[in-house]
């Protein structure tokens, strides 16, 4: 697409996507296991006596975000 003009013969329309349906976002649909929400496989253990905290990162759909509520049942 170069020069002062094109000519677009066809556009291929993507499917919409569902709701909450985003990439990397917890799944509401469905119970989760933490072996989805891992990036490989033993980030969930830890060794030794002065561990720091287990890490996992999580992406909530905005609007469930919940820092008034108890939290989420795990």
């Amino acid at each position: 697409m170069t020069g002062r003009s094109a000519s677009i013969e066809a556009i291929n329309k993507l499917p919409l996507r569902k709701a909450y349906d985003a990439p990397r976002w917890l799944r509401g649909d469905r119970p989760v296991h933490f072996d989805e929400l891992t990036d490989y496989p033993t980030q969930l253990q830890a060794e030794g006596l002065n561990n720091g905290p287990i890490k996992l990162n999580i992406r909530f759909a905005p609007d469930l975000f919940t820092w008034r509520e108890k939290g989420i049942p795990i």
